[in-house]
Formats: C-alpha cells, sequence, structure tokens
C-alpha cells in the first residue's frame, strides 16, 4: 500500500485516550458509529480516490488473499487471518495472474 493510501485511510480512523482503541468518526463526533454500509461506502471512496474507479474494498480485499496466496502463505493461515468459516471460500479468491504463474515456475 502506498503512503497516500495509507495516508488516506488513516483519516477515517480517530485515537482515542488508548492509541490501541479506534473509533470511526462520523460527523466529527467519535462517539457515533456509522453503520456498516455507510463505513464501507467511506473506505471505498477512498480507495477508488488513491487507485482509481475500478477498484472496491472487495476487490482490494481479493488482491490481498491473492497476493498472499502467491507468496506461498499457508491457505489455512490465510482463512483464519481474512475469518473464511470455509476454505474452498478462501480458494475461490485466490487468482494468480499468467505472469504470476510463470514467476513461480522460473523460481
Amino acid at each position: 500500500m502506498t503512503p497516500v493510501a495509507i495516508k488516506e485511510l488513516k483519516k477515517l480512523f480517530e485515537s482515542e485516550t488508548d492509541p490501541e482503541h479506534k473509533v470511526i468518526k462520523v460527523k466529527s463526533n467519535p462517539f457515533t458509529t456509522p453503520s456498516p454500509v455507510a463505513f464501507i461506502a467511506r473506505v471505498n471512496a477512498v480507495i477508488q480516490s488513491v487507485l482509481g474507479d475500478r477498484y472496491t474494498s472487495h476487490s482490494f480485499r481479493q488482491g490481498l488473499i491473492t497476493e498472499l496466496g502467491i507468496k506461498g502463505i499457508n491457505p489455512k493461515l490465510i482463512q483464519t487471518f481474512i475469518g473464511h468459516k470455509n476454505i474452498n471460500t478462501t480458494m475461490n479468491y485466490i487468482n494468480p495472474s499468467e505472469a504470476d504463474i510463470r514467476n513461480c515456475l522460473v523460481r
């Protein structure tokens, strides 16, 4: 993730007294939690402003899972990290490109 993307995503969060406790701001009120739909819409807006209109939180998630799979991380670990109940769901997210497959075979 680029420094710009990290900076933009951090704007969605504001730390309270405990630096490990993060809350999502709603209209500058740290005590109001947005609905899941509103939160995802805000995250998608940030991702699209940094990466382009073709990207969403879901495509970002799929890209992350694919990247972990390409790097050879155990799919069961990826499943646990992502929170999928079924390993088949995790495996469906791993979609290497032809270049990824070629690079894997060349190593």
